[in-house]
């Protein structure tokens, strides 16, 4: 009896131990490939449902980026990132029916400096991590481990510096306003993770912008009723660092 009794704190202790493994590794440093979608005055169509713009999403306006930053694991469930997204977007009025006579297009560059916080509703589970103790005298062993997904969303706040390059006849248009550089930003979206092995793990991520401006294309319309947004889907690589003291390596 003794020994059941002993086993079965044994098995607390174990359990418990696994659902404090995070606080031990808190950081992350990531780095991603980012697809950016515009939508605004200029390419849009003639669409009142729009669905905040996902109808009128255009594969040949899709334009390349990059992002990196870093995460603080506050709970288990929240946590903390601070971002650097660099990229492209672009539309013309080629692409629709609605202004195709006017022929406006346009390519604006974007750097965007924000903060958000992540809230993970199906959370990481370490204790999805088994390690047999076979060869570990030698080395770290072999891991054995299932690989677990989690789900979150995500909202924040940040700075973006923009330039505009007019296409087209507006290049010529006295309607082109180019010496609007700054705006905010208001990030909102969900990802998907995925764990490769306690170190390393894979997101796809999916968010829209809310801004503050109505000139990413450097032109504003009498009929407009809404400010420019733009979506950035992402492909992230994350790595977890095993200390708070890695951090002075990392950066």
């Amino acid at each position: 009896m003794k020994r059941f009794f002993l086993i079965i704190i044994l098995c607390f202790a174990v359990i418990s131990g696994y659902s404090q493994m995070w606080k031990f590794r808190r950081y992350e440093v990531w780095s991603a490939f980012s697809v950016y979608q515009y939508y605004g005055d200029i390419g849009a169509l003639a669409d009142k449902h729009n669905l905040g713009g996902l109808t009128q999403i255009s594969f040949t306006s899709n334009r390349p980026g990059i992002s990196f930053g870093g995460i603080f694991r506050y709970d288990e469930r929240f946590y903390i990132q601070a971002s650097n997204s660099l990229g492209f977007f672009a539309k013309s009025d080629k692409d629709t029916k609605r202004n195709y006579t006017r022929d406006f297009a346009f390519r604006t560059i974007t750097d965007e400096l924000s903060i958000q916080g992540y809230y993970f509703f199906v959370k990481e589970n370490e204790k999805n991590y088994f390690y047999s103790p076979f060869n570990y005298g030698r080395g770290r062993g072999i891991e054995r481990y299932i690989r677990p997904f989690s789900f979150y969303v995500f909202a924040g706040v940040g700075g973006i510096f923009y330039k505009v390059t007019p296409k087209e006849s507006l290049a010529s248009s006295p309607r082109f306003v180019g010496n609007k550089h700054i705006s905010v930003a208001f990030p909102i979206g969900l990802g998907a993770k995925f764990t490769v092995n306690p170190d390393f793990s894979l997101a796809l991520e999916l968010g829209r912008r809310f801004t503050l401006t109505d000139y990413l294309d450097g032109f504003t319309s009498v009929y407009s009723e809404h400010n420019d947004v733009y979506y950035i889907l992402s492909f992230k690589a994350i790595y977890r660092l095993k200390k708070a003291k890695q951090i002075r390596y990392v950066f």
